[in-house]
């Protein structure tokens, strides 16, 4: 488990996320259901990924997530990268809101290289 300090200075460095008990969660609404399933699908395929898996909650539009490490029964580093990276999904979807990003898709590997290509374009012009 982390120390007190150590998790402030984490927390600092996450997007709306906040520190309740044990955890850190955060909630994001969706415009639709649908949206709100796709964003835990690459939530999913984080988790997976580091075999660290958040609890979510899904309500209609709403998407609450929660990262504690259990084994250690409070917050690792761990959790904190987890956050970091449901962040970095956040952050690409936000930017293919505001047509950042040509096109639909809904794979993170391809939304990430395309905006790895958004900004290596940006730096030449």
């Amino acid at each position: 488990m982390l120390p007190l300090g150590l998790i402030q200075e984490y927390m600092e460095k996450l997007d709306n996320w906040s520190l309740e008990n044990d955890r850190i969660v955060k909630d994001k609404q969706f415009g639709t259901f649908k949206a709100a399933l796709e964003f835990v699908n690459k939530v999913g395929e984080i988790a997976e990924k580091n075999k660290h898996y958040p609890d979510i909650v899904v309500s209609g539009a709403m998407v609450r997530m929660g990262l504690m490490t259990k084994s250690e029964r409070g917050l690792t580093s761990k959790d904190f990268e987890i956050a970091q990276e449901i962040d970095r999904i956040d952050n690409i979807e936000k930017e293919e809101d505001k047509g950042v990003l040509k096109g639909e898709t809904t794979d993170s590997a391809d939304i990430i290289r395309r905006v790895k290509e958004q900004i290596g374009e940006s730096k030449q012009a």
